[in-house]
């Protein structure tokens, strides 16, 4: 597919949003992983901004676990917003709307 982009901002106060590009996909794994646990220490909420985002694969769904699963470690919440409707059906497919917070 194409190439993905991830970027992350803290609001210094309690929320970290990490915004992915159209492609949410194996090629963003390394510049993901590192937008999150760069900023775990934080004690954050985190946010992931989907907006843009068109095509994601397996290996998007997988970081999104892992993310889950450090931020659930520090009692704090994950979000995931601005779907489109082709992500949430994906999303549904696989059941992470049980799993995740889908906004």
């Amino acid at each position: 597919m194409g190439t993905g982009s991830v970027c992350a901002q803290y609001d210094g106060q309690a929320t970290v949003t990490i915004n992915v590009s159209e492609y949410f996909d194996y090629q963003c794994v390394h510049d993901f992983r590192k937008a999150y646990t760069d900023r775990l220490e934080a004690n954050a909420d985190f946010v992931v901004d989907l907006s843009l985002t068109r095509y994601i694969d397996s290996c998007a769904l997988g970081m999104l676990l892992s993310l889950d699963k450090a931020v659930r470690k520090r009692c704090r919440q994950l979000r995931v917003i601005n779907c489109s409707e082709h992500v949430k059906k994906i999303f549904s497919i696989v059941h992470f709307d049980k799993k995740l917070r889908i906004e």
